[in-house]
């Protein structure tokens, strides 16, 4: 590999001849412009990459593991970049290694002519403020700002087609980021612990958010989920392990652009301290309503007509599947809380059944004797039910599912739901409601036994 040095930046020449890659920009301090084109024995090569020798690499490693006490630890191999990543080079010529891995540098400016980043590309520039992107650039690759604690901004352009693992992660002082519409998933851990992000712009072009992608965002409180997102994985939005970091997610409120049970969403997708309020088409018709203006008329969506739809359906005692289907898009309408209002209209089921059937039920015997037989809310009471792993779902006579894991009922039966169906490759229909999806998963999980 024949290298050369220009205005103190080290380049090597590829193998077409023709373009050069940078190497080494260890000595550049304060804002720094790379260079589209340089000249070396009188001929311009196009500065196409950025990559770093291997023998720097592992001084660096060195350097940094003796100036921080071990935090990168020593390896066999000189080819080895630490814990983190094997050394390679790859056809394009460009190496997953460390590029600047330096502490001077407050922005950069990337020309055109560069096609293509490396992963850990700006990885530690710790005091990188900012940075320019080219037109060029369609990917960022992993760890590629990984701990720029200073980094404040950064724009991604539109033809960024990927945002890959960790990119972003420890991005301490960046407070807002847009996803370019060219984007359709927010890879695993992108934006982990960057606990000063307060605005993240969700285009509606991403179906996925994959674990961990806003863990431990302290600062980040409300996001809008667009209604092309189907899944959200496990701590998308979740808090940091205990004894890895100290950053909890704020997040207090997610507003999903989309009906409940269209979006796959993990159990530990959110913490517990989350509200998320689903705006499907319907309720959108009514969100330039204040909630307040409505309270006067209703309470959790409970209107006048609404009461009497409930009285009812509860006229027999029992709420049918389409009777709970009508109910709840009156209170879409009505723009009530759809879980606050299942949970009231349970309590009502509840009540009317408790008031209606006796404590004891008489069990004949062979002795014409008769002994009672209490309801003790155990697995027995469930008219049916099937059990997965850890999991257990039971359907009661009033048609309720209740859904356990390690003996333990889910808060979010649906969601659960969504999760076992999941694991268990049986597709749950979007528009089935709780009741109805549970039912028909029961009947799948019993099938395959």
């Amino acid at each position: 590999m024949e290298t050369f040095d220009y205005f103190g930046c080290t380049y090597s020449i590829n193998e077409d001849k023709e373009t050069v890659s940078l190497i080494d920009a260890t000595q550049a301090k304060g804002k720094f412009c790379i260079p589209s084109q340089v000249e070396y024995n009188g001929k311009s090569y196009l500065v196409t990459g950025l990559q770093k020798r291997v023998e720097d690499v592992y001084e660096w490693i060195e350097d940094r593991r003796r100036k921080e006490g071990g935090f990168y630890k020593k390896t066999e191999k000189k080819t080895t970049a630490g814990p983190f990543a094997i050394f390679y080079t790859t056809k394009e010529g460009l190496c997953n290694g460390y590029y600047m891995n330096n502490d001077d540098i407050t922005s950069v400016i990337i020309p055109d002519s560069v096609k293509n980043l490396c992963e850990r590309a700006f990885f530690c520039c710790e005091n990188l403020e900012e940075i320019h992107l080219p037109k060029s650039i369609t990917k960022i690759p992993g760890l590629c700002f990984c701990a720029c604690k200073h980094l404040k901004r950064i724009e991604l352009h539109e033809g960024i087609t990927e945002i890959e693992e960790k990119a972003f992660i420890r991005c301490l002082s960046l407070t807002e980021i847009a996803i370019p519409s060219t984007v359709k998933t927010i890879g695993c851990d992108v934006f982990l612990r960057c606990n000063a992000l307060k605005q993240i712009t969700i285009p509606s072009t991403v179906e996925a958010i994959r674990r961990g992608a806003f863990q431990g965002c302290s600062a980040l409180t409300e996001i809008t989920i667009p209604s092309s997102v189907k899944t959200i994985d496990d701590n998308a939005f979740g808090d940091c392990p205990p004894g890895v970091d100290p950053f909890k997610c704020g997040l207090e409120v997610v507003n999903i652009l989309n009906d409940e049970g269209a979006v796959i969403i993990h159990p530990n997708a959110f913490t517990d301290r989350v509200k998320i309020n689903y705006i499907g088409k319907k309720k959108a018709a009514n969100t330039s309503t204040p909630k307040a203006a409505k309270a006067k008329n209703s309470v959790n969506g409970v209107t006048i007509n609404l009461e009497k739809l409930i009285q009812a359906a509860l006229a027999d005692g029992v709420v049918t599947d389409k009777e709970r289907a009508i109910l709840i898009k009156k209170v879409r309408e009505a723009g009530g809380d759809v879980d606050e209002f299942e949970m009231l209209l349970d309590a009502r089921i509840y009540e009317s059944q408790k008031k209606s059937q006796p404590k004891e039920v008489p069990v004949k015997t062979n002795d014409k004797k008769t002994q009672p037989q209490k309801i003790e809310g155990g697995n027995s009471d469930f008219k049916k039910s099937a059990s997965i792993k850890e999991y257990f779902i039971g359907i009661l006579p009033d048609g309720k599912v209740v859904v356990k894991k390690n003996g333990e009922e889910c808060e979010n039966a649906m969601a659960a739901l969504r999760a076992i169906a999941e694991a268990e490759g049986f597709a749950l229909d979007p528009k089935w409601l709780t009741r109805q999806a549970g039912n028909n998963l029961v009947n799948f999980l019993n099938g395959k036994k």
